[in-house]
């Protein structure tokens, strides 16, 4: 099975049999991150001709950080989840790490793009790629 759903919402499945208690507490520290997304849609991104990326940053401003999220360069971006200090160096080697016949895909999990729709995307993939090769080690081991 693969869970590939925010790791808040993977945290409120009823898991049978129990997640091994690391699994919990990460699903359990890191929470959705607060967002207030706003879509600005422009007939043409004019700040490319002048070598622009369209990505600005402003601490303490009601847009804080703008990202250029046109179709033609790449994927649209989504919610993440947020993980405060020491979640990572505590629990961040179960972002991988299946249970049992759980395997995890998230964004968060993926070792490329994390955090945007790339990774989640890879993420599908090499959770995948776990599972069909746990169940061909499965079907050709001796009964």
């Amino acid at each position: 099975m693969i869970v590939a759903v925010p790791l808040a919402i993977a945290g409120q499945i009823d898991y049978q049999p129990t997640l091994p208690l690391d699994r919990m507490f990460l699903n359990q520290r890191m929470p959705s991150g607060a967002i207030v997304k706003i879509s600005v849609v422009y007939d043409e991104p004019f700040w490319r001709a002048d070598g622009l990326s369209g990505q600005t940053a402003s601490p303490g401003s009601m847009a804080s950080l703008t990202i250029d999220a046109c179709t033609d360069t790449g994927t649209p971006g989504g919610m993440i989840s947020h993980a405060p200090t020491g979640v990572l160096t505590e629990f961040g080697y179960a972002l991988r790490e299946p249970c049992g016949r759980i395997h995890w895909a998230w964004t968060e999990s993926s070792a490329v793009m994390c955090r945007w729709a790339d990774g989640a995307i890879r993420s599908g993939e090499r959770a995948a790629e776990e599972m069909l090769a746990r169940e061909t080690t499965a079907a050709t081991e001796p009964v």
